[in-house]
Parts: C-alpha cells; sequence; structure tokens
C-alpha cells in the first residue's frame, strides 16, 4: 500500500479508519467485517478523495505482483458498499464512474495518532531475567521435542530388536532339532 505511515487515521461521516489496527470502526466504535483486500480497497481510495481511481491502478494497488481478473475488484467494492451502507444507486462515499473506475466522494479528515509509547530504559529497575517468562513454554517445547523424538525412536528401537525375528510357523529352533545319528541301520 502507497500509505507507510501507520500512525495516520482517516474518519469520514462517523467512519473511523485506524492504519495501525488495519479496521474501519464506525460511530459506536464496532468493528466493521472488512477483508484484507477491501480494506486496501478503501485505504487506495481514500488516500486519493476526490479523484477517479482507475480500475487497473485499484489492482495493481491491492493485488501486486498478481494477475487478477475485474470481478475480484468489483466484489472488493461490493463488500465495502454493503459493509459502510452505500450502494450503487446512491453513493455517498464510493462513487462509480462508468468506463474509468471508482472515486471516494466522502468528506475526509486526516489526523494523526499520537505515537505508542515504548519502554523507556530505566537505569534504576531491576533488571529482567534473561529468558522472559512469555516465551519459556515455547522453549521448553523446543527443547522437550527433540528428547521426546529420540526417547519414541529408542523405545521404537527396543521393541524392534528384542521381537522375535523368525518366520511363521517357525519355533525355538533348540526345541525342534533332533540329532542325526552316524550308524546306519540296514
Amino acid at each position: 500500500m502507497s500509505n507507510k505511515d501507520n500512525s495516520t487515521e482517516y474518519r469520514f461521516s462517523g467512519y473511523r479508519i485506524d492504519l495501525r489496527q488495519r479496521r474501519v470502526f464506525d460511530s459506536g466504535g464496532k468493528a466493521l467485517r472488512l477483508s484484507s483486500r477491501a480494506f486496501d480497497t478503501l485505504l487506495v481510495l481514500v488516500e486519493n478523495a476526490g479523484e477517479t481511481v482507475s480500475k487497473a491502478r485499484l489492482m495493481d494497488a491491492v493485488w501486486p505482483s498478481l494477475v487478477v481478473e475485474e470481478n475480484n475488484l468489483n466484489q472488493a467494492i461490493s463488500s465495502l458498499r454493503k459493509a459502510l451502507g452505500d450502494t450503487k444507486t446512491r453513493s455517498r462515499y464510493i462513487l462509480t464512474v462508468p468506463g474509468k473506475g471508482y472515486g471516494f466522494i466522502a468528506e475526509l479528515e486526516r489526523y494523526e495518532s499520537p505515537p505508542v509509547p515504548t519502554a523507556q530504559h530505566d537505569s534504576t529497575a531491576a533488571p529482567l531475567p534473561a529468558a522472559s517468562i512469555a516465551t519459556l513454554p515455547r522453549r521448553r517445547l523446543a527443547t522437550l521435542l527433540p528428547v521426546l523424538l529420540l526417547a519414541v525412536m529408542a523405545l521404537g528401537g527396543f521393541i524392534w530388536l528384542t521381537q522375535d525375528a523368525g518366520l511363521p510357523g517357525d519355533t525355538d529352533a533348540a526345541a525342534t532339532t533332533t540329532p542325526i545319528s552316524s550308524s546306519t541301520d540296514v
């Protein structure tokens, strides 16, 4: 997408587009259900508000390096209109420009969100342990998995080596041998 600044928010007609969360919220704060492609389509239109964005340009921006049909774009536009309560015949937000593309026509406000606070290094604070609590289960799993795999392989090898490898119907060799006498009875 063309907007690299995720601290920006767009607002229009009670809707708020939060670029950090990649979500659109209604006036009550409820998130709209949009696919990532529909969100990207809306973002391209909003970033070019007041202009007609060609279908080819929209498809290139939303589906980079992919060959898609115009139907994919039509579905994204349709789902946006449905989520925003817009219609093709009574457009309040997205205008269809026949034979050319689409345009965002609502009055738009752009806000810069305050930066998300980051943890500052406090020299008086106690140092964190080398392994944080959140990473311990994953590390234990990474350590235990090879050990468990080795144990299963060892058990399988032990069972395989201790099995009777005789042929069907074959009994204990010592019990079935009969001595052959060297004398001949004629």
